[in-house]
């Protein structure tokens, strides 16, 4: 496995996606109990990864939280659909966000239908203009077997 430019710090629990031959990085987990809503880009080609650029960092809610990790975020037709996650004080939190992406990186965020449970460390995947979502881990801290799915679009997740 090659070595390519690195982000200026270390994460977990961060989102990593690509489209239109760049990668986009949105928000993690850097230690202790700091979570981080800073989002990057880097075009990537078959020589590798380019140098990662800031971008539009992810949004921060009036529930105060100033970061996000263990989010599912999905990319489709130019938008990035950022769904639930956990907060920096460790609680799932049931927001899905969405953005434009483009050679520039992320555009404005804008909130859409939250998701029906508060989970982390779900995982979600677009067929056919539908996100379908999995499990995560529920507010009680136990696994769920829950299975999401709705339809997408520009202007944001628009049910099933």
């Amino acid at each position: 496995m090659g070595v390519h430019e690195q982000l200026s710090y270390q994460r977990r629990g961060t989102i990593l996606r690509s489209a239109i031959n760049y990668l986009y990085c949105v928000g993690g987990y850097v230690g202790g109990s700091k979570y981080v809503s800073s989002s990057y880009y880097a075009p990537i080609s078959s020589s590798g990864i380019g140098a990662w650029q800031s971008t539009t960092s992810y949004p921060i809610l009036s529930t105060g939280y100033s970061g996000i990790a263990g989010q599912s975020c999905v990319i489709s037709q130019g938008y990035i659909y950022c769904i639930d996650g956990e907060d920096n004080q460790s609680n799932p939190v049931a927001d899905v966000f969405i953005a434009p992406i483009s050679s520039s990186g992320i555009g404005s965020w804008q909130s859409t239908t939250a998701y029906p449970i508060s989970v982390v460390s779900l995982s979600c995947a677009v067929w056919s203009g539908r996100v379908y979502c999995v499990g995560g881990l529920k507010t009680d801290l136990r696994d769920t077997s829950a299975v999401f799915y709705a339809k997408l679009s520009s202007s944001g997740v628009t049910g099933s």
